[in-house]
């Protein structure tokens, strides 16, 4: 120890700080780099394509019927990472499984929290957009959205309650009628 520092108060004041700056500069430019690399994936789905599984996912972003894709051609563009939001300890892991191989195939699918919907769609607003379609305006109860007074669902089956919108509307796949699971299409009492 005493051998490094005899050789370090034999440096000149130029030598020391470049010792010192060297490490510190290689250490900024990687971390940066890092960041502006993990900045241009979370606002890039294709990127994410082009090195996993997601695949499936990022094509259905560009060029489905489903949910996804609405979102993709929307203004302002709603991005993959602004619904899938994940930490980064959790995009780590998730690298890490990738790159050894220990991910399931599918892909588990996530549900979003129902409020990540709501942060974006107002029931005032859905209902107005809802109201304005020809359809429903001759029978508001076709829309369970036209049924939803004051937080409160319209239907008199107490399971209504717990009606999210990813029960009707899904994301990378086609949507469904959950209403139908319990009612016909006239809406009748649900089927015992």
């Amino acid at each position: 120890m005493a051998r490094i520092k005899e050789k370090w108060q034999g440096l000149s004041k130029k030598r020391r700080l470049l010792i010192i700056a060297i490490p510190i500069l290689v250490i900024l430019g990687v971390t940066g780099g890092a960041s502006f690399t993990l900045k241009h994936l979370g606002e890039n789905p294709s990127a994410c394509g082009k090195c996993h599984i997601m695949q499936p996912y990022v094509k259905s972003y560009y060029d489905s019927n489903s949910i996804d894709s609405v979102h993709a051609k929307a203004e302002p563009k709603v991005m993959c990472k602004d619904c899938h939001r994940v930490t980064l300890v959790q995009q780590t892991k998730e690298l890490i499984d990738f790159v050894t191989g220990n991910y399931e195939t599918p892909i588990k699918q996530r549900v979003q929290e129902q409020d990540l919907c709501a942060n974006c769609h107002t029931l005032k607003g859905i209902t107005a957009l809802v109201s304005s379609k020809p359809e429903f305006t001759e029978n508001p109860r076709l829309s369970y959205h036209l049924t939803v007074r004051n937080g409160k669902v319209g239907c008199s089956d107490p399971r209504a309650e717990l009606v999210r919108c990813q029960d009707c509307h899904r994301v990378h796949r086609a949507g469904r009628n959950y209403c139908a699971t319990c009612h016909s299409s006239s809406f009748s009492d649900p089927k015992k």
